[in-house]
């Protein structure tokens, strides 16, 4: 295991991104501005109404009279011109309050979407700031399993030196490769959680690794030739 990437933004930049990108938000404030215009159209429809309509044809007719073989013929052309402009006017007066009730119904589902907006907002920020914890404090375990684990390698490659030499016994030398492989242990765990705190900052912030434009693209063509 090593190590894959870190994360520069600081904390603010963060959540701004998260606030700004994340599906969640942006699918909340459509259902809002949906129901909020609908809401809108469906109280219009108790003002007045005016409409305007035009009409117009045109025909041209060509006859040529004459029996065949004559040298002379009679041709005549007549021109037809039609046209119509109508205004409409209605109003609905009265409905029974059935727009009406149900602009209201819509005005409580666009409320109901900037709510549920707003709790977005809130557990996204949530979820962004645990997994920046998580990061700092996986990244702080990070170092100091690995200084451990190159002491407990040095202290061990030091005792198998002695051992050769005769100056240690066989005890002391399982003591010490104890101590290094729990001390390999430790810093393998800690980069298992440094990987994960990394990822969960790139999936809570719906920010793309560096990394993984070239796979998407490669995934995205091979989509499209499908």
């Amino acid at each position: 295991l090593i190590p894959m990437g870190s994360w520069d933004e600081s904390l603010e930049s963060t959540i701004e991104q998260a606030l700004k990108l994340r599906e969640e938000i942006k699918a909340s404030l459509a259902q809002a501005a949906s129901s909020s215009w609908q809401a809108t159209s469906l109280f219009n429809n108790y003002w007045p109404r005016f409409n305007i309509g035009a009409s117009g044809s045109y025909s041209s007719f060509n006859r040529t009279s004459g029996l065949p073989g004559d040298i002379v013929s009679a041709n005549s052309r007549s021109l037809v011109w039609d046209g119509g402009v109508g205004v409409g006017f209605t109003w609905q007066l009265f409905d029974g309050g059935i727009s009406a009730a149900e602009a209201e119904n819509r005005k409580a589902l666009a409320r109901a979407a900037m709510d549920q907006a707003a709790n977005d907002r809130l557990k996204i920020t949530q979820e962004v700031e645990q997994n920046y914890s998580d990061y700092l404090t996986n990244q702080l375990a990070l170092e100091s399993t690995k200084a451990q684990a190159n002491s407990a390698r040095a202290a061990a490659t030091a005792v198998r030196a002695r051992f050769a030499a005769g100056v240690t016994d066989m005890a002391s030398v399982v003591q010490i490769l104890n101590l290094a492989l729990n001390a390999a242990n430790n810093y393998a765990t800690a980069v298992r959680g440094y990987n994960r705190a990394v990822a969960g900052l790139y999936r809570s912030s719906a920010r793309w690794p560096a990394t993984s434009k070239q796979l998407l693209q490669q995934r995205v063509q091979q989509l499209q030739q499908r």
